[in-house]
Parts: structure tokens; C-alpha cells; sequence
């Protein structure tokens, strides 16, 4: 699969949204915010180059968030205040060369410690 399709976004019951081994490199505006129950996100092996785009809408509700490999190359610092309710984010396998100190700060106060 290479989108996502928008009718997607009217799954309102879900909790667990998992779109692993595809070839997706973007989503469809505010799909996730749609999901409000969703509380497990999985991204992983897909083809992201930058972290995927959203307000709280998209992320505030979501507690877990794959996106290991993939190719995003940056996680900017003002995508953290969109993830306040994730404990667990892997970005593992991905083509991060720096991490801003705010997302290590970051991903140390949510998680297990592991960066």
C-alpha cells in the first residue's frame, strides 16, 4: 500500500491502528484525530522521511508510537508537545543522525531511559 485511504479515518472505534510493511511516506490529514480511541500506533517499515505531521489533534490520545525502520532523518523539537500522552515512541532503524536535547530530555522522561 502506498496512502492510506481517507475513508480510513471514519474507523472511530479502533483502538490499535498498525500499518506496518508498506510503502507509506505520508498520512492523510488529521486521519489519527479521527481515531479518538486509537491508543497504539504502528508506522513501522514504511518509507517516512520526516516525522509524520500533526497537532494534538493527531497525537494527543495516542500512547504508543512505532515508526522503526523507516527513513526519517530529523525529529523536530516542537513535535514533542503533540506527543503528550505517548510513554512509548521507538524510532529505532531509522537514518537519525542528531537528536535535538529537547527530544532526548524528552524521550528520557516518558520512556524506560533507552535512547
Amino acid at each position: 500500500m502506498v496512502e492510506i485511504p481517507e475513508s480510513l479515518a471514519k474507523c472511530t472505534r479502533l483502538d490499535e491502528f498498525n500499518v506496518e510493511n508498506n510503502q507509506l511516506s505520508a498520512l492523510p490529514v488529521n486521519l489519527l484525530a479521527n481515531m479518538a480511541q486509537v491508543r497504539n500506533v504502528t508506522f513501522s517499515r514504511n518509507f517516512f522521511s520526516v516525522f509524520p505531521p500533526g497537532g494534538r489533534e493527531q497525537y494527543g490520545h495516542v500512547t504508543s508510537l512505532n515508526m522503526d525502520h523507516n527513513r526519517i532523518t530529523v525529529v523536530p523539537p516542537d513535535v514533542l508537545s503533540h506527543l503528550g500522552q505517548v510513554t512509548k515512541l521507538n524510532l529505532r532503524d531509522n537514518e537519525i543522525a542528531n537528536l535535538h536535547p529537547e527530544v532526548i530530555s524528552y524521550i528520557l522522561s516518558k520512556g524506560d531511559g533507552e535512547v
